[in-house]
């Protein structure tokens, strides 16, 4: 029994070394591969889409360019094309959002002032997002459900950031 405990003690170990350097070194090498010269060339074609951004007056919605931070979530995809859906609480910082981003090349964007953690308000920002573009691609919502299938809403400190889109979202459908 010794000799079949040291075979297995020697055969782990060659195992454990052959893994941590060959096995991890390589693979750490083939992402950064993958990382540099392959996700640099794949771009998110979002030109014609509708993106809803909420909270798109500040943060990281919308990053004042005095400020000298960037770049803006909302300038970004008005860059690219994308038709936008601005959500928040102050109208008059959304409209100014809003122009810029059309001067950035949006084709078409809907102000709407709303209160998200209000069930009602978001409903309302869907309808109006629908009615006026007669289509609401919000990709995140698969993600948003995949975050709470994995781990569940309650274990979310903000769950206006996360659980109330997926809800809000659902009623649309």
């Amino acid at each position: 029994m010794d000799i079949f405990n040291g075979f297995l003690s020697v055969i782990m170990h060659v195992l454990i070394a052959v893994f941590l350097l060959i096995y991890l070194p390589v693979s750490w090498i083939w992402r950064l591969i993958i990382f540099v010269f392959f996700k640099p060339f794949y771009k998110e074609d979002v030109g014609g889409k509708v993106i809803l951004i909420t909270g798109a007056s500040s943060g990281i919605g919308e990053v004042s360019q005095s400020r000298g931070k960037g770049p803006e979530l909302a300038y970004q995809y008005a860059t690219k094309g994308a038709s936008l859906v601005l959500v928040a609480r102050r109208e008059q910082a959304l409209k100014e959002v809003a122009i810029a981003a059309l001067g950035k090349g949006s084709p078409d964007v809907l102000v709407i002032k709303a209160d998200i953690s209000i069930q009602s308000e978001c409903k309302r920002v869907i309808e109006e997002a629908i009615a006026h573009f007669t289509k609401c691609a919000d990709s995140s919502k698969a993600l948003s459900r995949k975050i709470l299938e994995a781990t569940g809403a309650k274990k979310f400190l903000y769950p206006t950031s996360i659980r109330s889109s997926t809800i809000k979202m659902d009623s649309t459908e």
